[in-house]
């Protein structure tokens, strides 16, 4: 694993990296950045851990882990993930391809009747359902123009650049993003959304193509800037816009056109491919066994990562991007998931921006305290205990008894 390298082209191999490594991964962050497989080790790398003296305060938990992640780094590894845009995207010709088997894509010389979007350089895009049969495709040449954008995309959630605009792609199972983007351009916002250029259902997976916004990501501007001051401003106007949005309250846990949301701790054991676990109810129900308080539910765009925040010129946060997961949810939720998981699918990125383990732990922490400040709780130790299953060691160690944030997030790898 690595986020500091001697060259551009080393970061971390996922599928190489052993699960130790995943333990101390997830240490550092504190946050599951992480989806390595259960960890035989960790009991007896949490017990060397506890025994000692060091441990004592913040200070000294980041140099513990911080030397803990360096001893397992291998500068040679390319992550795998990087790579998989050759499985998704697929060339018909030097002017269509296919992606994730079912959109195709299309690049005019002229403008098209239907909807499109512009390349920039005089040509223009279509989306469609690829033919079936699908036509004989190749290996997508180094001329493709389409790209993934936060260089870790799947075939169950993808982010890819295609002229000037991004495609969305994510199993079409609730809520859908063109009808929570046509819902916030209609409310009174301190910062832009996207705009839609069209969307489809085609076979297991809904697609939607959207604008890009201006300015620069968080992920690439933060390790470009040396004033901490001017970075934890940041975290202040992203909890400013969290704010703003949970103004806006629903009757129940969904989407604004009333479709399920997609994450956000459904089920303890899976499976996940079940989309009935994710109906309202059972939701709540999961909700109010951790304990966060179900009487209200507030708008919220679910999808905390350094990716998803623009800024200007002046360091002003000017749009937000990824809307995917929005809906409304328990207020003591919004909080809750950020401290989960605030770098989600921006891991990859982020490294290759060179973000140092400081500027990941420090992260955490200019999202987290401004969130708290505006009245969000979170309750991410109890979520980890719950999610457990109930005949786990673990579980008996309940929330009091993970007090110190370092070893909790041991324990929270599981």
């Amino acid at each position: 694993m690595r986020f500091e390298s001697s060259t551009p082209s080393a970061v971390l191999n996922k599928e190489s990296t052993t699960p130790d490594d995943a333990a101390i991964f997830a240490t550092l962050t504190s946050y599951s950045l992480w989806e390595g497989a259960e960890n035989n080790n960790k009991k007896d790398f949490i017990n060397n851990r506890t025994n000692s003296s060091d441990i004592s305060s913040e200070h000294t938990h980041f140099t513990f882990i911080t030397k803990a992640l360096q001893s397992n780094l291998d500068s040679t590894m390319v992550d795998r993930r990087t790579l998989k845009i050759y499985d998704l995207v697929k060339e018909v010709s030097e002017n269509s391809w296919i992606i994730n088997e079912g959109a195709l894509i299309t690049r005019h010389h002229s403008k098209p009747a239907q909807p499109y979007w512009e390349d920039g350089e005089g040509r223009f895009f279509t989306m469609e359902e690829s033919l079936d049969p699908r036509p004989f495709t190749r290996r997508i040449s180094d001329s493709c123009p389409i790209t993934d954008a936060c260089r870790m995309s799947t075939r169950y959630w993808g982010f890819f650049k295609i002229g000037q605009a991004y495609l969305n792609v994510s199993l079409n199972f609730g809520a859908q993003q063109h009808n929570t983007l046509a819902a916030l351009a209609k409310r009174s916002l301190d910062f832009m959304i996207p705009t839609e250029y069209c969307h489809g259902v085609y076979g297991l997976y809904y697609y939607i193509v959207h604008s890009i916004l201006p300015g620069k990501s968080i992920a690439e501007v933060l390790p470009k800037t040396d004033d901490d001051a001017v970075k934890a401003g940041w975290g202040q106007q992203i909890a400013e816009a969290y704010d703003q949005l949970s103004k806006w309250h629903g009757d129940r846990i969904c989407g604004v056109d009333g479709g399920n949301l997609g994450s956000f701790y459904t089920t303890k054991n899976g499976p996940f491919d079940d989309f009935s676990i994710y109906a309202p109810d059972k939701f709540q129900k999961n909700y109010e066994e951790v304990g966060l308080d179900c009487s209200e539910f507030v708008f919220a765009h679910n999808h905390m990562m350094p990716l998803a925040f623009m800024l200007d010129e002046s360091n002003k946060l000017i749009g937000i991007n990824f809307w995917g997961d929005a809906g409304f949810v328990p207020k003591d939720l919004v909080r809750t998931v950020t401290r989960s998981n605030s770098f989600r699918e921006s891991v990859v990125m982020c490294n290759e921006y060179n973000w140092t383990p400081k500027d990941q732990w420090q992260w955490k922490r200019w999202i987290d305290n401004p969130l708290g400040e505006k009245g969000f709780r979170e309750f991410w130790y109890a979520m980890h205990v719950w999610s457990l299953a109930d005949d786990h060691p673990n579980k008996a160690l309940g929330v009091a008894s993970l007090k110190d944030e370092a070893l909790l997030a041991i324990h929270g790898v599981w």
